[in-house]
């Protein structure tokens, strides 16, 4: 929950501190610091008050995209897509954002975020479970080739088997249609 200060209180508090302790929780971007701040200053002390931060190092747009994407790849696997978005919803500029997708394996990403789902999953069906897969990898900005391929993969690791797609045909089915 957030509180509004009056104006009366905002002559006791310095927008340096109230920065700092938003600044406590997560690394954030620029555009972030500056609506937190705008809500409760003028926008000359929110610029100087940017100002301030940048000079000292403190406020780093590249510094939050590289953390903001290692943090999503290690607990929340989202594409590179959706990664953009978020970026960009958070205020960070295009070339900021590229460079810190550069590093960012989409198959790899698919497959963690893969096996952390298929623990919840049921191996009984194959179908069932390849087509829970892909809805789950789908909703998270993969590509419809690259959430088959890896509900495949998964699936193989799972049962130990390599030789059947999503639909249960074996290769010798499949090159028979």
């Amino acid at each position: 929950m957030t509180r509004r200060l009056s104006n009366k209180q905002n002559l006791n508090r310095n927008p340096i501190e109230i920065a700092f302790r938003f600044l406590t929780y997560r690394p954030r971007s620029k555009a972030e610091v500056r609506r937190r701040l705008s809500r409760q200053f003028t926008t000359v002390q929110v610029e100087e008050t940017l100002n301030r931060l940048l000079e000292q190092g403190i406020l780093d747009d590249s510094v939050f995209a590289s953390f903001w994407c290692s943090n999503r790849e290690r607990n929340r696997p989202r594409s590179k897509v959706m990664l953009t978005q978020e970026l960009r919803r958070l205020g960070v500029s295009g070339p900021i954002v590229k460079e810190a997708l550069a590093n960012i394996d989409e198959e790899v990403s698919a497959l963690n975020a893969g096996r952390k789902y298929c623990r919840r999953l049921s191996t009984a069906d194959q179908r069932a479970f390849c087509a829970k897969m892909m809805n789950h990898l789908h909703r998270r900005g993969f590509s419809f080739s690259l959430t088959r391929q890896v509900a495949n993969d998964i699936w193989d690791e799972l049962t130990g088997s390599t030789d059947s797609d999503i639909y249960g045909d074996t290769q010798e089915q499949q090159s028979e249609n």
